[in-house]
């Protein structure tokens, strides 16, 4: 078969069909075993079945093994982060196990499989520093660099395939690592769209009546539905500041008033700086709110909700001609990227750090993520 169309399409091909494989059946693994111990010991097998079919169908189509970190990666940046990084880690152990148990698989010397494996690794690691892992060009080239990796090491010896040296070999490959992320990237966007509009259809109904948010029946409902789907979210707790002392003076009326005019104030904000796909606001109960921002950053969400409380501070809340309410908040932010998509255990986080913007001073936000070890703890 040419080389060529193997390296640029049908090993590509069946490499994006085996990464869409993967997430359908771990999003069902989800739903039955919900502890992270089942679903390391169910995924670790079944990652190591289809790892082995992977080397199986590239030494078949090629001679050579390719594409034996893609699995490992896709299911550390989008479905399981801490499964996927050890999965990373022992990715080589079972491919040296492979190679010297079967007789199928091309013999490379076990150095070269150990040492590629920690570059991988190294590889992975230095891709999701703070600094490259929110940016959106970072897995593309993180995955084209490792399979590049890969190719020096195992085809360094070969200079001919079917008429075409290691240097083009390592062209097709990057070619065809292109191919497979642009395929699953259609897939993975079509199949969030797929989720929004769920969301859409479980929040049209369940608002709260003072405030236009949602109420906290739909922020289950969503939480039952993201535990599955599970997209990249960051969870913004809000809390008003003595906002006890705005109803002991005014009065409830007011106070009602203060809440309503506040989400109006914050959800128009937020128009106005992304869209309105990227955020909801749920009445989490009383004065405080539970926030949830898609395809955004930490950093971008806290510039957000900062320059929002400046605003808020400036202009206050204008009850009427006479009463005009000066009011600020408390916030924390976490990412679910940070706890295996948990959003259950990202709302507790982002809470933590709420919590800690009140007792150190109020109107102020919070990132869970810069609190230490100590702090977490205490407020948990």
């Amino acid at each position: 078969m040419n080389a060529t169309i193997v390296l640029v399409l049908i090993l590509p091909i069946l490499v994006v069909s085996l990464v869409i494989t993967v997430d359908t059946v771990f999003r069902t693994l989800k739903q039955w075993f919900p502890n992270f111990e089942s679903q390391f010991f169910v995924i670790t097998f079944l990652y190591f079945v289809y790892l082995y079919i992977l080397l199986a169908l590239s030494t078949y189509l090629l001679g050579e093994i390719i594409y034996e970190y893609t699995l490992a990666l896709f299911i550390a940046h989008y479905f399981f982060k801490k499964i996927g990084k050890i999965l990373l880690a022992i990715t080589p152990i079972f491919i040296l196990f492979s190679v010297e148990t079967s007789s199928t698989l091309m013999d490379t010397s076990s150095q070269n499989i150990l040492l590629l494996g920690l570059l991988q690794f190294l590889l992975y690691w230095i891709f999701n520093l703070p600094i490259l892992k929110k940016k959106k060009w970072s897995f593309p080239l993180l995955f084209i660099l490792a399979t590049f990796l890969s190719i020096i090491f195992r085809w360094n010896d070969i200079q001919i395939l079917q008429g075409k040296t290691s240097a083009d070999i390592r062209l097709l490959a990057v070619l065809g690592s292109l191919f497979i992320v642009l395929v699953f990237n259609v897939y993975y966007n079509m199949r969030e769209k797929e989720v929004r509009h769920h969301r859409e259809a479980i929040l049209q109904s369940k608002k709260d009546l003072l405030t236009g948010s949602y109420n906290f029946t739909a922020l289950n409902e969503v939480i039952e539905l993201l535990k599955i789907e599970s997209p990249n979210v960051v969870v913004g707790m809000i809390d008003l500041d003595l906002f006890k002392s705005i109803n002991d003076k005014h009065g409830h009326l007011v106070g009602n008033v203060v809440l309503k005019e506040f989400i109006d104030l914050l959800r128009k904000y937020l128009l106005s700086k992304i869209d309105a796909t990227q955020f909801e606001i749920y009445r989490f109960g009383g004065e405080e709110f539970c926030l949830f921002f898609y395809d955004l950053s930490e950093k971008e969400v806290f510039t957000l909700l900062d320059d929002f409380s400046i605003r808020l501070k400036e202009q206050g809340i204008i009850v009427d001609e006479d009463v005009r309410i000066d009011l600020t908040f408390s916030a924390g932010i976490a990412s679910n990227d940070d706890y295996e998509k948990d959003l259950l255990t990202t709302i507790e986080r982002a809470d933590t750090a709420c919590y800690y913007s009140k007792e150190f001073g109020r109107n102020q936000i919070t990132l869970y993520e810069k609190l230490d070890n100590k702090t977490r703890k205490t407020n948990t």
